[in-house]
């Protein structure tokens, strides 16, 4: 399981605060404003190679972190949500729209797929030539949902 989000080590954030030190000057030298934004600029697959003693840093720093977490299992998350941030709008709005329970979820997803009983499904038309006609070969026919 991953960390809780509070306990995982940190590449960097808007105050270049980190728990990464050589990453931090890897990043350091790219033109980008925000330190989040010079992260994704110099860790981009096709930009620049990570050299090795800052992956070696990567590498150490977090299993040095996840040693220590499987120590103290209050480290480790349970579920997905003790990974991400704390965001009480978010979860708010998540516990109001979407169903909690596993009963709840299949009653709300019968009672959409009844609604749609009836109706057409979208088809998609693919553009023939440059005089966007179709060919009555390629245009599919509407099938009802049952």
């Amino acid at each position: 399981m991953p960390f809780k989000y509070e306990k995982t080590p940190l590449l960097i954030d808007a105050q270049a605060n980190t728990d990464f030190p050589k990453l931090k000057t890897f990043i350091s030298s790219s033109k980008s404003k925000h330190w989040r934004h010079k992260l994704s600029s110099k860790c981009r697959s096709k930009a620049h190679k990570m050299p090795p003693h800052v992956a070696g840093e990567l590498v150490s720093t977090f299993d040095a972190a996840y040693a220590k977490a499987k120590a103290s299992p209050v480290s480790v998350a349970a579920t997905y949500i003790d990974a991400i941030a704390p965001w009480s709008a978010w979860e708010k709005w998540s516990k109001s729209n979407y169903p909690l329970t596993l009963a709840q979820r299949k009653r709300d997803y019968k009672q959409r797929y009844s609604s749609l009983k009836g109706t057409t499904a979208p088809c998609r038309r693919r553009i023939i030539g440059s005089d966007h006609r179709l060919a009555r070969s390629q245009v599919k026919k509407r099938r009802p949902i049952v």
